[in-house]
């Protein structure tokens, strides 16, 4: 796993949503899954991927704007915060894509890989991640937990202004005058402003190898295909009833795109199919292997009785294992979910604070600890053969 970690990195280095590296790098999975695979297809799609970031300017700018227009049209500056924390909650939080209309359209892709059962199918596991990686969030980088803390303190001040400014025009519409001390509060928005720049330049010039977020995924999901391969048969695995899928998302960094096309191309089918989707997104190290719960900014929660078969596997190879709850990001789990199709998402990374390697240049393989990887591959491996035995 690490080879191939190692070989997508050397060839192609970071692998932004939508560039060409990121199309060679899904070229050349969609190669290797040829070799074991009864079908691959490549899934191209359009979506506006650069939407979800590049919102950020335009809140941050909207936030500058507001603290000058309130000073001459407090109403309308009033209105233009509530607007401005609405769409940067709905579409760059809750990744509602209500300002996808601004944005131009790119290409990306999917890849996945098909591998038959030996006999009647009765049920698919799909064990996906995605190839892309990010830009640079560069303020995380050079500051560390403080530029989260920046990031955050962004997010507070948006909010912070539209509350302000409300109050401030319920006192001038009921003709109440402002206490003396409100003058102060717009000062500290003024003082507090320079925040905004982290949002506003969050990304930087460095494309990041994405060594753990997330061709640990990549890593993980090939390899179980490649585990349960019957060597006497191409493209057949040597399990009685489950289909397996290994499929490779594309631009899950800009709003998790790949997925919702996926789901919007193949959902039907897999429903048909019985299908589940196992997501494995940035397993940096065994120490931090976390199921999710559920994603709050998605709204959605992952099935309990999933929740259990991958505890029981868990279990089996003694290894511990943090159930949590994403309150900020999504996976492409979520996509599935609201798709009507189950699914589970695993995690290998601190989510409470941000790691120092996530979305960094530090997320590169001196960064990775292999056993985390080759854990969760032996966790899930058990969790396959009680899934088919259980058909």
């Amino acid at each position: 796993m690490i080879q191939l970690i190692r070989e997508i990195i050397s060839r192609y280095g970071g692998r932004i949503a939508g560039s060409h590296e990121e199309y060679l790098a899904q070229m050349y999975f969609y190669e290797i899954l040829r070799g074991f695979c009864s079908k691959v297809e490549v899934q191209p799609f359009k979506a506006p991927l650069t939407s979800k970031f590049q919102s950020l300017k335009l809140f941050s700018a909207l936030y500058i704007i507001n603290l000058v227009l309130y000073l001459y049209i407090p109403t309308l500056a009033a209105v233009l915060a509530v607007v401005n924390v609405v769409f940067f909650f709905g579409h760059f939080v809750m990744n509602n894509r209500s300002l996808d209309f601004l944005y131009p359209t790119y290409e990306s892709s999917n890849v996945v890989g098909t591998i038959e059962p030996q006999g009647e199918v009765k049920s698919t596991l799909l064990f996906a991640g995605h190839m892309d990686s990010v830009w640079e969030f560069q303020w995380w980088y050079r500051l560390g937990v403080y530029g989260f803390y920046l990031n955050t303190l962004t997010a507070v001040l948006f909010v912070g202004q539209m509350l302000f400014y409300l109050v401030m025009v319920g006192l001038i519409l009921t003709g109440s005058v402002a206490p003396e001390w409100t003058k102060y509060i717009w000062f500290g928005l003024v003082l507090l402003s320079p925040a905004t720049f982290s949002m506003y330049s969050k990304h930087g010039s460095v494309k990041v190898d994405g060594a753990i977020d997330n061709l640990s995924g990549i890593a993980v999901s090939w390899a179980i295909g490649k585990h349960f391969l019957d060597p006497t048969q191409r493209g057949k695995s040597r399990l009685k009833h489950t289909r397996i899928k290994v499929v490779s998302f594309g631009s899950e960094e800009t709003g998790i795109l790949g997925s919702k096309n996926f789901v919007k191309a193949y959902g039907e089918p897999l429903k048909a199919e019985n299908a589940t989707l196992i997501n494995i997104d940035t397993i940096k190290n065994k120490e931090q292997l976390q199921i999710l719960l559920g994603e709050r900014g998605s709204g959605v929660w992952y099935p309990k009785d999933l929740h259990e078969k991958m505890q029981a596997s868990f279990d089996a190879l003694n290894t511990s294992v943090k159930y949590t709850t994403l309150g900020v990001g999504a996976t492409d789990a979520a996509n599935f979910i609201k798709g009507g199709i189950p699914a589970i998402s695993i995690i290998g990374i601190e989510s409470r604070f941000p790691d120092l390697a996530y979305h960094t240049r530090n997320d590169n393989l001196n960064h990775l600890d292999p056993e985390g990887i080759e854990t969760l591959k032996d966790i899930l491996i058990d969790f396959v053969e009680k899934w088919d035995k259980a058909l």
